[in-house]
């Protein structure tokens, strides 16, 4: 199993700040002195937001060098000093991205995302205030250190906000997780209210309890390149879990072992009985495995 295209989306768990960083967020995106993200998203709040981008390393750079940076400078400064924002570099593993990499920023809520970027393609111009002094040991980040080993990274295009759909969509993602991404698209003349519904109370609980170490969901875009798009997501709490299912690329549910593909099952049929029902087929097959079309990321550091 083995999704998709522009990165991906993922969910994390916020870790909590200090009452002085977090004094400062909007009212509405805290929970007393801890990030909200504790708490079911509300009706005016969806939960978090995921800002995904492809990234590629400038030509002499050593891969290990910039893997370390990622893992002890990249995603410590977003979790001690930018409230409400996690920062996260991926590494592709298997698929169409193997071997590349992806920077994710996961805002603890919809609102909080706002507050750092009010406006839609308009970047760290936007920013201003109590956000932009918040925001400065972020963009000192990503304009400073991560330029150094990555090509230009445009503010404004090559990006897509999204936000999962339903509170079984908010799943913590740690260092090691395998996290594989497919863009899906509606079938001329889907109901999109509909297939978020599906989504929300099919789709999500039947991995959550039948499915050992895989978490699946699904990402609507908020903003940028993909915005009213859908990301299809796999999260597995291991290589090992991802090998167990799927042990090689193109190995697929049909060439399954008999021990995984009957834990696999259950998320099998929500997968090719219901999803397929309301999407264009996955990489054009019958199954969601196939040869090309996706990236397996694991989350580093």
């Amino acid at each position: 199993m083995k999704p998709t295209l522009l990165l991906f989306a993922l969910l994390f768990s916020i870790a909590g700040y200090s009452d002085a960083w977090t004094a400062k967020l909007p009212t509405d995106s805290l929970d007393g002195s801890a990030s909200q993200l504790s708490n079911p998203p509300s009706s005016t709040d969806p939960g978090k937001v995921v800002a995904v981008r492809e990234v590629t390393l400038k030509a002499g750079v050593d891969p290990d060098e910039f893997e370390r940076f990622a893992a002890e400078e990249f995603t410590p400064t977003f979790s001690k000093y930018v409230p409400g924002v996690r920062a996260f570099i991926l590494k592709g593993n298997r698929g169409d991205r193997k071997d590349n990499y992806a920077f994710v920023l996961v805002f603890d809520s919809q609102s909080t995302r706002d507050f750092y970027f009010p406006r839609e393609h308009e970047g760290e111009t936007s920013v201003q205030g109590t956000a932009l002094e918040l925001w400065k040991p972020g963009q000192e980040m990503i304009r400073g250190r991560l330029m150094e080993y990555v090509d230009g990274i445009s503010e404004t295009e090559g990006y897509t906000d999204y936000v999962p759909l339903g509170p079984a969509a908010q799943p913590a993602v740690h260092a090691g997780d395998v996290v594989a991404l497919r863009a899906v698209t509606l079938k001329a003349g889907g109901d999109p209210a509909e297939f978020e519904r599906f989504a929300v109370e099919e789709l999500s609980p039947t991995f959550d309890q039948y499915v050992p170490g895989v978490k699946a969901f699904l990402l609507k875009g908020n903003r940028g390149d993909r915005k009213g798009g859908y990301l299809f997501v796999l999260i597995f709490d291991s290589i090992n879990t991802r090998n167990f299912y799927f042990p090689s690329r193109g190995s697929g549910e049909f060439n399954m072992p008999e021990e995984p593909l009957s834990l696999w099952r259950p998320g099998q049929r929500v997968i090719m009985d219901r999803l397929l029902g309301y999407v264009v087929a996955l990489g054009g097959g019958a199954t969601v495995e196939h040869t090309g079309g996706f990236t397996d990321y694991v989350v580093l550091g």
